[in-house]
């Protein structure tokens, strides 16, 4: 009886075949579009990978470098304070100094840490708009 009625579905309109052909190009097509989808996630993870070793490598050569500069300052502060008599001060100032720069990176990481972010933006709209195109 199935037999029959895909026969005569196939011969009413032959362009589009069976409700199995149908399921099948629906099936094939779905799936041809969960791949696309899947390789843009691919794509946009291995970018945000790429990016975030990227800054990694960069914060740790800053951290170094300001870390240095610090340290040598303090240094070179004490070093032109040692013979007057504002040693006392300047030696302590400096870990106040080196405490208000640890206090000020402290809130700029909170903040960044803090902020939204922006990883599969480009995923998330397109299965939005897949969404609304099914919809209608």
């Amino acid at each position: 009886m199935n037999e029959a009625l895909d026969a005569a579905t196939r011969a009413a309109n032959p362009a589009e075949g069976g409700l199995a052909a149908r399921t099948r190009r629906f099936t094939g097509m779905l799936l041809e579009h969960i791949a696309t989808r899947g390789e843009l996630l691919a794509v946009e993870i291995a970018e945000e990978k790429q990016r975030l070793v990227r800054t990694l490598i960069a914060s740790g050569i800053l951290l170094v470098a300001a870390a240095m500069v610090l340290v040598f300052t303090g240094i070179l502060a004490l070093v032109l304070a040692w013979n007057t008599t504002h040693r006392d001060l300047v030696a302590g100032l400096i870990p106040l100094v080196f405490l208000l720069v640890a206090g000020g990176a402290w809130f700029w990481l909170k903040g960044l840490i803090g902020r939204r972010s922006t990883l599969f933006k480009d995923s998330l709209r397109e299965l939005r708009q897949d969404g609304q195109a099914m919809r209608g």
